[in-house]
């Protein structure tokens, strides 16, 4: 058991890091400081999710029906999280758009997925 959550753990942190590598090589030539429309979703076939996010008032932990979204705008430079789990069986999507383009696209299948996100705007 133990091993098998050290397997799906690397996995998770390798996906999140490859996502964030492609969002800094993507958004490298804008200036810190502009402002951005943020969305963050979470989709998919699970009926309810356990979610942890921080906007520029906070980080909040919910439970949330999926699908489920929240949008804000942030100045360029502002660190952004997303981390959800299904809540019994089903598939799980985690987005992040940024100004209206998908940036981060995550996921996570079977009972008790999960995916996540850490970035920066």
């Amino acid at each position: 058991m133990k091993r098998r959550f050290k397997v799906r753990a690397t996995l998770l942190i390798a996906v999140v890091l490859a996502g964030l590598l492609v969002y800094v090589a993507a958004h490298n030539e804008q200036g810190e400081g502009a402002q951005h429309d943020v969305t963050l979703q979470v989709t998919g076939s699970a009926p309810r999710a356990n979610i942890s996010y921080v906007t520029p008032s906070g980080k909040r932990i919910a439970t949330v029906s999926v699908p489920w979204s929240t949008s804000f705008k942030v100045a360029g430079g502002m660190a952004l999280s997303l981390v959800a789990e299904s809540s019994g069986s089903g598939a799980i999507d985690c987005v992040i758009r940024e100004d209206g383009n998908t940036l981060l696209n995550t996921s996570g299948s079977g009972s008790g997925s999960s995916c996540s996100f850490d970035a920066t705007s």
